[in-house]
């Protein structure tokens, strides 16, 4: 799990986010290593310009079809980074731990620990200026509830036939992290 971090932190520095979870990524292997990543969907890199332009990169001009709604395109790191908890995490790696809970009989709370632990080194170890590594720590580990994608109430309030990309709202969950902390 340790390379999806380091990947999405390494990508969000730079300001893009990919989509990481089974249906629009996959790890490339090699001699039993997993040497990449695979982005197969058009929409599986999200970006924030000001932070692409901050580091000297340009904004990759996605084609929008004009009136429709869209998140490939953030304007606020907080924005940005909502992928990452939401997709990267929520969807990807909690069903990873409720499964790995349930066939091993582990406690969630110490999967929960493992990644927090495994997610702050790699905060540690990958170059993130100072106010970056403040900014992650707060929103991963001591923000009270993280945001949450809710997709089945937008879907069914869209009255358009053609969205343009999947329609979702955001509410908010309790942070995972604070949640199984206490349990240990």
């Amino acid at each position: 799990m340790k390379i999806i971090y380091k990947v999405n932190l390494r990508l969000f520095k730079l300001g893009m986010v990919g989509e990481m979870h089974g249906q629009n990524a996959v790890f490339v292997w090699k001699d039993g290593h997993a040497q990449g990543i695979l982005m197969r969907d058009h929409d599986a890199l999200r970006v924030c310009v000001p932070l692409l332009e901050k580091n000297g990169l340009y904004d990759p001009k996605y084609s929008i079809k004009k009136g429709y709604p869209n998140t490939l395109y953030n304007q606020q790191s907080e924005d940005l980074f909502f992928f990452f908890q939401t997709l990267g995490i929520q969807v990807n790696l909690r069903a990873i731990i409720e499964t790995l809970g349930q066939i091993y009989q582990i406690p969630p709370a110490i999967l929960w620990q493992d990644m927090s632990t495994t997610i702050k080194q790699v905060i540690k170890e990958i170059e993130l200026d100072y106010a970056m590594k403040i900014f992650l720590n707060k929103l991963l580990f001591t923000e009270e509830y993280w945001p949450f994608k809710m997709l089945l109430t937008s879907m069914f309030e869209h009255d358009d036939d053609d969205p343009g990309s999947m329609p979702f709202g955001k509410g908010q969950i309790p942070n995972p992290f604070l949640q199984y902390h206490k349990f240990l």
